[in-house]
């Protein structure tokens, strides 16, 4: 059983911290950036892909290297990205233009 005090002085602790930090603000800035439609399909990808990332680096986790897995994964990460942007165009297209007197029109 490890003490609070071997957390504190791990770096896997730090690094988490730190990641977490930057991705709040690119996140944040990710919105601030432009409409919606440009930045969610964006963000929903790239977020498993960072907690992979994450889980490898951080956490020594590993992945399955077989031709099989890598040609699985590479398919299933074509697919959600596909949808990702599918989905958020099809809302963006249902969605009501801007009228005249909202405010934060010039964001969308």
């Amino acid at each position: 059983m490890h003490s609070p005090v071997a957390l504190l002085t791990r770096r896997q602790l730090y690094t988490l911290l730190a990641a977490g930090a930057v991705g709040l603000l690119l996140n944040q800035l990710s919105f601030q950036a432009g409409p919606l439609s440009a930045s969610l399909p964006a963000i929903t990808v790239v977020n498993p892909l960072l907690a992979v990332l994450l889980g490898v680096t951080v956490y020594d986790e590993n992945l399955r290297h077989t031709p099989w897995a890598i040609a699985t994964e590479a398919g299933f990460l074509v697919l959600f990205t596909a949808a990702a942007f599918a989905l958020n165009g099809h809302q963006a297209a249902a969605a009501e233009p801007p009228t005249a007197d909202d405010p934060y029109a010039h964001r969308r």
